[in-house]
């Protein structure tokens, strides 16, 4: 699944390079279309060009008003135009790189400079003689104060010799340039008419004197002449002016003709070449996306085979798994086969070898069958404990154990596990010791079994790995604080030690080092204590060095139970006669259960199957019933039930012993109806125990409970003294609990009374607290818990006196 997710995730990264690599090449291709656009666009050069012509007729016509008007500001204004037009030409060049395109504007400024060359010349030329005409004609048509009297004189003349009378004329008068007008024209004068003083009209006709009349002719035509002369010279300079102004006009003309064509031909030039390079940059772009496009399919197409592929892998791998796991399933219904097989037909055989060996006196035989006897028992031993490790790391492993909660003597249990391996210490030779501070009186809550096979296994290595004459030391306390108590327990030998490489591999399963190879194993040992110790919530540890030994430490929590004095184990035990029941399909087993009981002077009454013990029970009477779990005809926890539920008297309460050499936890058993369970092989030792826990007087339980008082009559009496008051305390808690259905009270006050009482007591009572303390809000057997706690109490008064 991962490498799917790795191949997916690559691929939408190639194709987003790719087409992230094709977006920036279209782009790049672009913009080199865009920057050639720009070098080629010559729509900037036409409207330079377009306003360098309206500059250009806008000083023309201005150049035309120069001549006639002398007029600075209109000169100023032309300069400007000019100016305008040739730097807008220079503009033009600068910005190309056409030669062609220089050489006509060089031309038009040339023509340009050449025709205000020539209109400054007409200007220059043609303004002083237009004055100077106008000045003398002005000059001559002018009369001044002398003529005019000459003139009035005449007139003066002409007028008396026509009438001596004063006379009115009744006619518009004219001026002078009219009447000069009149006389060049030689028209007649208008008939005036006279009115006299005497009311009498005198019309008189005035004739102009001749004289008069020539000279003014004279003057005129003078003047024309003049002004013909002069009017001829200023137009034939104007006509040679205009002319030439003509002719440069043309080639101006035809010069702007070329660079408007040039303009159209680089126009459509570069018209084309756009067209060209947008079609060349659409088919590269075009081209660029088909490549794009063909790479990510053919990636996404790869990747995509990849994946099928992987999937395909994966689907493959799937069926690979499933078929291995319908095979580990196979293989897991064998070894529990197996186990079973172990378990029934191979460690019950053992077992009945170890009994009958142990029933044989060795006295009785020369001392070289002693040592065949004593072979076979070793050996037995062996094959023994590789099947109980092989089965107890099989029930670890399918975590079919489960943390008892049971009240012991912490000091008790380590000095009889110490004692226990003394034997042993002296015959390899070994300096054994044990150091505790523990306090003797003290008991907790915890799983006394279990820690006794952890400490069990560290010994029995620390014994088979020290040298002889070397040392083993066992150690034991108690740590304290407001959270928790523990136990602490190492064990320390000066053997060969271990590797510091080897450290890792120690607590593994089926791990046996380089140096342990000599000795008996199958490397289960520490992975079982280690397993257990984390069944305990505990931990184990290892400190060593190679060549200087090894110290091994395990830490499990305790909860407190009392204070108490408790010794070692009490060997006296009351006896008296007990008929117990044997139930097994196993004859040897059944014979040497026979065998052991009758050692002991206790009456075993034996059968093979489920059916004739059904019969049995409801015939006699029985103190104690073992049955083996695993019957062919019925199983043992099918006759356990049918036992309960039978009619005979006892049914309820008579104790029923579990036997099995399958590991499962005693409160299944418990569950099923089984009063314990004990796990075979046992040594007839256990039995003998067992038979006298449950079938003991009626104080059996007490004396059980002080077994490790060590016949110490002021311990005994402060043990008891203390069991009753903190029983009278609970009693009286419950009760009130009962009456104000305070069931939390009642659950708490069940589980701190189950521990001990699992000590001393069986049956209904142990029962009643367990179901209280698993949580039961039920007042149905209210009354049945307290008469059996008030009748333990005065059990324990009776015993106590």
């Amino acid at each position: 699944m991962r490498r799917t997710k790795i191949l997916i995730f690559i691929s939408y990264i190639l194709i987003t390079s790719v087409f992230i690599f094709g977006i920036g090449w279209i782009y790049r291709e672009w913009v080199s279309y865009d920057q050639l656009t720009e070098s080629q666009s010559s729509s900037k050069d036409l409207v330079i060009l377009s306003n360098t012509l309206a500059n250009m007729y806008h000083a023309e016509g201005t150049a035309g008003l120069l001549p006639l008007i002398s007029d600075t500001i209109l000169r100023i204004e032309y300069d400007s135009l000019m100016n305008s037009v040739f730097h807008k030409l220079e503009e033009m060049k600068k910005g190309s790189d056409n030669t062609s395109w220089k050489q006509h504007l060089d031309t038009l400024s040339l023509l340009l400079k050449k025709k205000q060359h020539n209109t400054e010349e007409l200007v220059a030329l043609v303004s002083p003689f237009t004055h100077s005409t106008w000045k003398e004609i002005k000059k001559s048509t002018t009369l001044g104060k002398q003529e005019i009297n000459i003139l009035d004189n005449l007139f003066a003349n002409t007028q008396k010799e026509e009438s001596q009378d004063t006379s009115v004329i009744l006619k518009r008068k004219k001026g002078l340039w009219g009447r000069i007008g009149e006389a060049i024209k030689n028209t007649t004068p208008d008939t005036l008419q006279q009115i006299t003083s005497n009311a009498s009209t005198v019309i008189n006709k005035a004739v102009i004197a001749p004289t008069l009349r020539d000279t003014i002719v004279d003057f005129i035509r003078e003047i024309h002449y003049n002004f013909q002369k002069k009017n001829t010279a200023l137009t034939a300079y104007l006509i040679t002016k205009h002319n030439e102004l003509y002719h440069i006009n043309e080639q101006t003309t035809v010069q702007i003709n070329r660079i408007i064509s040039q303009l159209k031909e680089d126009e459509y030039t570069n018209y084309c070449n756009m067209t060209n390079a947008r079609a060349a940059a659409i088919q590269k772009s075009s081209h660029i996306i088909a490549t794009v496009a063909l790479i990510a399919w053919s990636v996404a197409f790869l990747f995509l085979l990849g994946i099928i592929h992987t999937l395909n892998a994966k689907q493959r791998l799937q069926n690979q798994i499933e078929m291995s796991n319908k095979n580990m399933g196979k293989l897991l219904v064998t070894r529990e086969q197996l186990m079973l097989m172990i378990s029934h037909d191979i460690k019950a055989p053992i077992s009945s070898i170890l009994g009958y060996l142990e029933l044989i006196n060795q006295d009785t035989f020369p001392d070289e069958y002693a040592g065949y006897i004593k072979n076979m028992k070793n050996s037995a031993v062996q094959i023994l404990d590789l099947i109980r490790n092989l089965l107890e790391f099989h029930s670890l492993e399918n975590k079919r154990y489960k943390k008892e909660q049971i009240g012991f003597a912490p000091h008790g249990l380590i000095t009889e596990i110490y004692q226990s391996f003394i034997p042993e210490a002296l015959k390899n030779e070994l300096q054994y010791e044990l150091q505790s501070d523990i306090n003797k009186t003290e008991m907790y809550v915890s799983d006394p079994y279990r820690i006794r096979q952890i400490i069990n296994n560290l010994l029995s290595n620390a014994i088979k790995f020290t040298p002889k004459q070397g040392k083993v030391l066992l150690k034991a306390k108690l740590e304290k604080n407001a959270k928790q108590i523990t136990l602490n327990i190492s064990v320390q030998d000066n053997g060969q030690g271990i590797r510091e490489h080897d450290k890792e591999l120690i607590f593994g399963e089926y791990n046996r080092l380089e140096s342990s190879e000599k000795v008996e194993g199958v490397g289960l040992g520490l992975n079982i204590a280690y397993k257990l110790a984390e069944l305990l919530d505990g931990s184990m540890s290892i400190d060593s060095k190679e060549g200087e030994g090894s110290t091994f430490t395990l830490i499990v929590p305790l909860e407190k139970l009392g204070t108490h004095k408790v010794k070692s184990l009490h060997d006296s035990i009351n006896k008296k006669p007990i008929r117990v029941l044997f139930i097994d399909d196993d004859i040897i087993q059944l014979d040497l259960f026979s065998r052991i009981t009758e050692r002991e002077g206790i009456t075993a009454v034996t059968c093979s199957s489920a059916s004739e013990a059904l019969s049995l029970v409801n015939k006699a009477y029985f103190d104690l019933i073992f049955s083996d779990v695993n019957m062919p005809d019925m199983s043992g926890m099918e006759l356990v039930k049918r036992i309960r539920i039978s009619e005979f008297k006892d049914s309820m309460t008579i104790p029923i012993i579990g036997l099995s050499a399958a590991s499962m936890p005693e409160s299944e058993y418990q569950e099923a109806g089984f009063s314990a369970f004990v796990e075979k092989p046992f040594t007839p030792k256990q039995l003998i125990n067992i038979i006298y826990e449950y079938t003991g007087n009626k104080n059996m339980g007490f004396d059980t409970f002080i077994q490790f008082a060590d016949g110490d009559p002021t311990a005994g009496k402060e043990i008891f003294q203390i069991f009753i008051t903190e029983t009278e305390k609970n009693y009286q808690s419950l009760t009130q609990a009962f009456d104000k259905h305070d069931w939390e009270t009642i659950k708490y006050v069940s589980h701190k009374m189950l521990p001990l009482m699992k000590m001393i007591s069986s049956g209904e009572l142990v029962d009643f607290l367990q179901n209280y303390a698993n949580g039961n809000c039920s007042e149905e057997n209210k009354d049945q818990l307290l008469e059996l706690i008030r009748s333990k109490m005065n059990e324990a008064r009776k015993y106590l006196n």
